[in-house]
């Protein structure tokens, strides 16, 4: 009915119109019918009804319906109008003929809608054929329309005004279809185009994370009372918040959520205890795991589907403090013991070739323990080794843009184990601080990039539980894009190429779990029917040790030489590490070989000096010599005359026995550079110039050889003329026997108040006059930066003097 009695078509008043639909075919259509209209129809006994010609003019033909799941209404012209002026409707028109209709309408209807040629949706399908005939899908028909979606929209609408659609069941544009990924509803996540980067939407149909993964965040601390890190953030089961208790006998007091090292203290989230300096931490978290579809904000890698606890869990370890930059080889260890399957690090050292070895002992615990530990590359724009990153016991990760190009900042090189996004990425601020809504940033680093491998990893154990470390990482490596091409100044130096997170899932989807060895495909038949024959008994050589000799030159380089030989007795299968080197170019100059030797072996090493004079010490320089075998010295010398030698033999174990010379060298070493790559040994020359760039800070560490009493340490402590001698990782509790069989427990270090070059000098003071008997490695401890935030302004990296005054820093507390 109307009540004006004018219908509702058409003219000045508008082009409405009704229909009637059975089971899908309609039945009914009108919309001029003055005061009211009327229609009778009987439900016939089958679904596909026959049409009931009606007086009115309308076609039997029309628009499809929205499919019933549930019915959500029909696609009218002006629905249709509105999706073409959206891009929903794609180029082509289909249409289905009616039964009994000869194929050449299908031609006429072609020509009419002015596109292509008409061709069947379905395609003869051969011995198929009967049955797509008795479907009638052999009806259906499509023509290609070019241009744009309201073109097509536009063809279609023409046509349906002023075609005769007789023998035509059912006409309708094509829509466009997506693959039915799931976004989050977080506003900001349109802002996120760092994940798609990494088909992270695709990921999300395989997982979008489990709370039963735990992510260490080794970093300046997170915001807890953050709107959008509230879902996931990680609780101690074993923990009584707040009651100053270690209640789970872990060694450590209310670390409900983690643990500020640092400052050394914990609590519950409204502490304020787990927030240290700056946002960087609450950023890096953020990417990881911020709580993803819950409507506000951003998403995180592992974020979940907006339930709480349904993403991946945010450890919180602080080491970038209100009151202290320390705590992280202690951060590492406590990760590791408290069920942190994967520790996310954005920070490195301020010069290439230095480290800390009690924080290489830490990674190399939290390995040994299953986990894997992510480092940021570093932000130096070099090829350089830069640590932790550069170690081999951990992934280093570079930074990219959003097209895969490696971002102008990022360090490269064979060290470089994968890349993923790092410039800009979109995250989580401390409330209040962020640009984006008060709350959100854009930061550029492989600080940034590295939370997205941690996240990643994270996706990677919520869908397979079981996963090994090996099996995580041989997926992400493998599966990772090829980025040479975007690339070429950088071919292999950006590690496996971009991690790819679809890719990486479908992978372990594809091989996990794998509980037992799978058989070869073609396995060789067992016994082999000509066996090869050994000369028996002979006992297999074993030359899987490493010893590494350094030769720091005096003023006079020219008169050193030396070699090593191995005994002329050692067994014909040995590998022969028999090396030499020398004369030298440069003085002051720390040169070094390394070479594989065999256990049970005897080795002979000489040196000499043509002068006579040796290289230490007096107005020719101070020159020395050392001998490593797997990172522990066994010689030094170098005020040895016209010569010296050393024989050793190789011990069974990769922990050897320092054999006692006769010279006064110590047993004790500053740590070596581990081999990924040799990155040179830190030696005093070096150490000064650390020091003297503000680059040694206020502590030396020490390690006791096995079987030394701790009162030692205090002894040491004494001679450095610092404080007290205390634990580095102190004593954890259940965890402890781990640390002792680790030898964590016999790290200790002490605090020397002053400048970089006053630690430096107690140290050095330390090494010229002390006995060391009983202990294993003595270092001080490097300065540690974050890998901090750099603006992408392309000029930024001629803007040196602004690292000159430590901007980059500031920036981390505020930009303005």
């Amino acid at each position: 009915f109307d009540s004006y009695g004018d219908g509702i078509c058409c003219g000045e008043n508008g082009d409405g119109y009704y229909y009637l639909q059975l089971n899908g075919v309609e039945i009914k259509r009108g919309g001029d019918y003055g005061p009211g209209d009327s229609h009778d129809f009987v439900v016939p006994s089958t679904r596909a009804p026959t049409v009931v010609p009606t007086a009115t003019p309308a076609p039997t033909a029309t628009l499809a319906p929205t499919p019933p799941t549930p019915t959500c209404g029909t696609l009218d012209m002006g629905n249709l109008r509105r999706l073409a002026d959206e891009g929903q409707v794609g180029t082509e028109i289909r249409f289905k003929l009616a039964a009994g209709t000869s194929a050449a309408r299908a031609a006429k209807v072609a020509a009419a809608v002015d596109c292509s040629s008409a061709k069947r949706v379905f395609r003869k399908a051969g011995i198929h054929e009967d049955k797509h005939v008795a479907a009638g899908l052999d009806r259906w028909y499509k023509v290609k329309c070019s241009g744009a979606s309201n073109e097509t929209w536009s063809k279609l609408d023409a046509f349906l005004a002023k075609e005769s659609r007789d023998g035509i069941e059912i006409v309708e544009p094509a829509l466009v279809v997506k693959m039915s990924s799931w976004e989050p509803n977080d506003p900001l996540f349109s802002s996120q185009s760092h994940y798609s980067s990494i088909e992270l939407e695709a990921a999300w149909e395989l997982t979008k994370g489990d709370p039963s993964v735990v992510v260490q965040v080794i970093d300046s601390g997170l915001d807890l009372a953050h709107e959008d890190l509230q879902n996931n953030i990680w609780q101690n089961p074993g923990e009584i918040c707040g009651n100053g208790e270690d209640d789970d006998d872990n060694g450590y007091v209310d670390d409900c959520h983690g643990y500020n090292h640092a400052d050394n203290h914990a609590g519950d989230a409204s502490s304020g205890n787990y927030l240290g300096d700056g946002s960087h931490g609450t950023h890096c978290a953020g990417t990881i795991a911020a709580d993803s579809n819950n409507g506000v904000g951003v998403a995180g890698v592992a974020g979940g589907d907006g339930s709480v606890g349904s993403g991946a869990s945010l450890m919180t370890s602080v080491v970038f403090g209100q009151t202290s930059v320390s705590g992280f080889a202690e951060a590492l260890a406590y990760g590791a013991d408290n069920g942190a399957q994967i520790s996310s690090n954005s920070w490195g050292y301020t010069a290439p070739g230095v480290y800390d070895q009690v924080i290489l002992d830490a990674i190399d615990y939290y390995n040994d323990e299953g986990g894997i530990v992510v480092f940021a590359a570093g932000n130096d724009d070099s090829e350089a080794c830069y640590y932790p990153g550069c170690y081999d016991g951990v992934v280093g990760v570079a930074a990219l843009d959003d097209n895969g190009a490696r971002a102008y900042f990022s360090n490269y090189g064979g060290t470089v184990d994968i890349s993923a996004p790092g410039h800009p990425v979109l995250s989580t601020v401390i409330m209040g601080e962020g640009s984006v809504d008060s709350n959100y940033d854009s930061y550029s680093g492989t600080s940034m990039a590295c939370p997205h491998v941690a996240g990643v990893l994270a996706l990677g154990l919520s869908l397979q539980t079981t996963a090994s470390r090996n099996e995580l990482l041989d997926c992400a490596y493998s599966t990772a894009t090829n980025i040479d091409a975007l690339n070429p100044g950088y071919v292999g130096k950006l590690g496996a190429g971009r991690i790819d997170a679809f890719a990486f899932l479908d992978c372990l989807g594809t091989r996990a779990p794998t509980l037992t060895p799978v058989p070869s495909a073609l396995p060789t038949p067992a016994p082999s029917p000509i066996p090869t024959t050994t000369p028996a008994p002979t006992v297999p050589c074993v030359c899987d040790q490493t010893l590494v000799v350094g030769v720091y030159t005096d003023d006079w380089p020219g008169e050193t030489t030396w070699s090593l030989t191995m005994d002329d007795a050692a067994p014909e299968n040995c590998v022969d590490g028999s090396m030499t080197d020398g004369p030298y170019a440069a003085n002051g100059t720390l040169y070094s070989k390394e070479t594989a030797v065999c256990v049970g072996v005897t080795y002979t090493f000489h040196i000499f000096d043509s002068y006579g004079d040796g290289i230490c010490c007096g107005e020719n320089g101070d020159g020395y010599y050392y001998l490593q075998l797997n990172g522990v010295e066994i010689k030094r010398g170098g005020d040895y005359g016209p010569g010296d030698s050393h024989d050793f033999v190789v011990p069974s174990t990769r922990a050897p026995t320092v054999v006692p010379t006769a010279t006064p060298a110590p047993t004790a070493t500053l740590a070596p550079t581990p081999p990924t790559p040799t990155c040179g040994t830190l030696d005093m020359g070096n150490l000064r110039r650390l020091a003297d760039e503000g680059q040694v800070g206020t502590e030396i560490r020490f390690k006791l050889a096995a079987g030394t009493s701790a009162a030692r340490a205090a002894k040491v402590a004494a001679a450095v003329d610092c404080s007290s001698a205390k634990r580095v990782f102190r004593k954890a509790g259940i965890h402890e026997d781990k640390h002792v069989a680790a030898g964590l427990d016999r790290w200790y270090k002490v605090k020397c108040s002053g400048a970089s070059n006053e630690t430096w000098s107690k140290l050095d003071a330390f090494l010229a006059k002390e006995s060391r008997d009983g202990i294993e490695i003595v270092e001080p401890a490097l300065v540690v930066k974050m890998s901090p935030w750099e603006p992408n302004d392309p000029h930024f990296s001629l803007q040196s003097h602004y690292s000159s005054i430590g901007l980059e820093n500031a920036w981390e507390l505020t930009k303005g």
